[in-house]
């Protein structure tokens, strides 16, 4: 139960005794012991990064590892140094057949502009998987800036997705982009009920005064609601969407 608190402390000490510690178990036999090691080089310097460089050529390494939970926990943790060198690599993984190495692979490839990421998470929103649809969903309509014909087709997609929360990230990205028919599905999506702070955060972005009738009138009906990231949300919109 404390695994991650202590990876943590060693995360935020980051020197190279950490490094050195960490290093061989990536290569041991037991195969907790490499995912512990992906654990460690994942994030050591936290918030002041250190040894990247030398994490993410062993981390490259690990993803051809024969174990999925290794793989994923690699991947993973190459999200996490961010650095752009790896794409090649995780871009192989994209197929896998285990669900977990898909997901991470999406994540590995998180917050890069370069076109091959941009392409390959375009490819995985329509994965099989609900998780990793989600993620990749995320990832390309969020924590990208890219923007093209396929992206739009790939996130208009998603915006029948079965899941909810698909569908709500799918709009948020197409909201982003500026695409002219954004307003309209978050009015499906509110004359369906649901009601999420994606979905409010989809209504600030586009800001469009057809869409304050029906945010008051959710408002009023949710008076006394007792979230308050919804309600603080719900308030953003109908201050975006108010009309002049």
């Amino acid at each position: 139960d404390d695994r991650w608190e202590y990876i943590s402390i060693l995360h935020r000490r980051g020197t190279e005794e950490e490094f050195a510690l960490a290093l061989p178990l990536t290569t041991s036999a037991d195969k907790l012991r490499r995912i512990l090691g992906a654990d460690i080089l994942a994030q050591l310097g936290a918030g002041e990064p250190s040894f990247v460089q030398a994490s993410v050529a062993q981390l490259v390494v690990m993803l051809d590892d024969s174990d999925p939970d290794v793989l994923a926990s690699a991947a993973t943790a190459l999200g996490h140094r961010g650095d752009a060198s790896a794409i090649p690599a995780l871009v192989e993984l994209k197929n896998h057949e285990a669900e977990e190495v898909r997901y991470s692979v999406a994540f590995g490839l998180s917050c890069h502009e370069d076109p091959l990421a941009v392409a390959t998470l375009t490819e995985l929103t329509a994965d099989e998987s609900d998780v990793v649809r989600d993620w990749a969903t995320f990832a390309l309509g969020s924590q990208s800036a890219a923007d093209s014909a396929e992206i739009r087709a790939a996130l208009l997609a998603r915006t029948n997705d079965a899941d909810e929360n698909i569908r709500a990230e799918a709009i948020v990205g197409l909201a982003r982009r500026g695409y002219e028919e954004s307003a309209k599905l978050v009015l499906r999506e509110l004359s369906r009920g649901i009601i999420s702070s994606l979905l409010l955060e989809a209504a600030e972005i586009i800001a469009d005064p057809v869409l304050h009738p029906p945010l008051q009138l959710l408002s009023n009906d949710l008076s006394g609601i007792e979230d308050f990231e919804l309600r603080e949300a719900l308030d953003d919109a109908l201050a975006a969407c108010a009309p002049n």
